[in-house]
């Protein structure tokens, strides 16, 4: 054993040290652990941190991208639609899922017009704040336009307000 500073005696594997507390920790106020397992995760969360989406998230110093795993073409579409429609919260969780949507609409086309009755509620829910609004009407307008009249139905059903560009 070695002999600490204080006349104390310190195990040398270093657990007594660390159980003692450092005059910084009254200065700091404790802080969240991101590596901690949580209770209440979101099922896209737990999907997401898992790997089941095959996309991350990129963060730049101002703007954040979508980053593929895999190619977009070659995605089956249900899994990953009804985990986007979880859209988290958080703003930068919600962008991501937006851009991914729109991305989606791009390759599928009106292929995606079945899925958008599950997508669209967790985008109205954000569509009258105004972090989002730009972006939540570029994507609705990318949906309609590749999704056709159909999908201005289903958005017009979801998100009355909605007003269409394209009509």
């Amino acid at each position: 054993m070695a002999t600490g500073g204080r006349g104390g005696n310190v195990r040398s594997s270093g657990i007594a040290a660390q159980r003692q507390s450092k005059p910084s920790d009254r200065l700091n106020p404790k802080t969240i652990d991101p590596f901690k397992a949580t209770k209440n995760r979101t099922p896209f969360e737990s999907v997401y941190s898992s790997g089941g989406i095959p996309c991350r998230l990129v963060h730049g110093s101002v703007k954040h991208k979508l980053a593929w795993n895999q190619s977009p073409h070659e995605l089956s579409f249900d899994p990953l639609l009804v985990l986007l429609a979880e859209i988290n919260s958080d703003p930068s969780v919600f962008s991501a899922g937006l851009e991914a949507t729109a991305q989606l609409s791009s390759i599928a086309g009106p292929e995606l017009n079945d899925f958008l009755k599950v997508l669209l509620p967790p985008v109205a829910k954000q569509c009258m704040g105004k972090k989002h609004r730009e972006d939540i009407i570029d994507v609705l307008q990318l949906l309609e336009q590749n999704g056709g009249p159909d999908a201005l139905a289903i958005i017009k059903s979801k998100i009355p307000t909605y007003s269409s560009p394209y009509a």
